[in-house]
């Protein structure tokens, strides 16, 4: 475990809280366990319950035939999968925080989707985490047909801590040539932890600078913070060219917003294909606040939720960008 200020800890303790209503919430997914160099990590996994549906509500032309719905699992097609990386600061949360995501993006693509409960820091600082998220899609990629996945349709996507994780991942896979992924969804994602919290633009509502800093020392030494694999962002264009197609979602209302902008053109100028979508008007996490259960039941820890509506189309309509590039690059 990486010892931190006693200050932090208690900070820590605090925000682990909200995990443990998470640990009440009735979820979908159908927990899984999956072998890594450090054990097994818990997972959940999402599996079509309907015919898959657009953005508008529509069936699409390519969906799994009504027919194969009565045939065992083993021998249904195999389909697409998202790997799915939660939030948190890489100090909490779960994969329960992203249950209506998962089970949307599972049930409107008509793919599968697993959901990773990967290791948290303090207790497992980096690269822990980092070896997770490789090793459970190394698993999944080795050995496909026991979840029924197509191999050579993978994605991988995440928010926040998790988005860093995603880009990270898909730089290490591009590195050791084992496998290939189809795209990555970056969600407003964390991406220089080189830069002190306090020098980055705060807006009213957004991540406070506190907070941030007892993630960066959960989570890394500070020697540690310009390692390419903590911030993406530092990443050279050599490292950064021939990464799997991206999409950027950030929020006006976050401290991380000019580094995902600034990424996704850095992205763009090595040649990689990238859609950046920036909605100004909703804080860090809205994707996932806006549908779950937990924080609609504590509006007051959604900052620019005051309108619980209008942040919910915007989340739609960010959920309908993700889907279209999953669908343009799995389907």
């Amino acid at each position: 475990m990486k010892k931190i200020k006693f200050v932090y800890q208690l900070l820590l303790n605090s925000i682990r809280k909200h995990d443990e209503k998470y640990k009440e919430v009735a979820v979908s997914g159908e927990e899984i366990h999956i072998p890594t160099r450090s054990g097994e990590v818990r997972a959940l996994i999402y599996r079509p319950q309907k015919n898959p549906r657009t953005c508008e509500g529509t069936e699409p032309e390519t969906h799994t035939p009504a027919e194969t719905d009565t045939l065992p699992y083993t021998e249904k097609p195999a389909l697409p999968l998202l790997v799915d990386f939660h939030g948190g600061g890489f100090v909490f949360g779960m994969p329960e925080m992203d249950d209506p995501y998962c089970r949307k993006i599972c049930d409107d693509l008509g793919i599968i989707v697993i959901s990773v409960d990967y290791r948290l820091a303090p207790e497992f600082p980096y690269p822990a985490a980092l070896e997770d998220a490789y090793d459970v899609i190394a698993f999944l990629h080795k050995y496909p047909g026991i979840y029924g996945i197509d191999p050579e349709r993978m994605a991988v996507g995440g928010h926040s801590a998790g988005a860093n994780i995603s880009t990270v991942v898909s730089m290490m896979a591009k590195k050791s040539g084992e496998f290939k992924l189809r795209c990555q969804v970056l969600d407003y994602p964390a991406l220089d932890f080189q830069t002190d919290a306090d020098m980055k633009e705060t807006p009213l509502g957004g991540i406070p600078p506190p907070v941030m800093e007892m993630f960066e020392a959960c989570y890394c030494e500070l020697e540690e913070r310009s390692d390419v694999y903590v911030s993406p962002l530092l990443a050279s264009d050599e490292e950064l060219k021939d990464l799997p197609p991206a999409i950027v979602i950030s929020a006006g209302i976050d401290s991380l917003k000019l580094e995902d902008g600034n990424y996704a053109d850095r992205l763009r100028a090595v040649g990689v294909p990238v859609e950046h979508y920036h909605y100004e008007d909703v804080a860090h996490g809205f994707t996932i606040s806006a549908f779950s259960p937990v924080s609609l039941s504590e509006p007051n820890i959604m900052p620019g939720s005051f309108d619980i509506p209008a942040l919910q189309e915007t989340a739609k309509d960010a959920a309908c960008r993700i889907m279209d590039i999953l669908r343009r690059y799995l389907l």
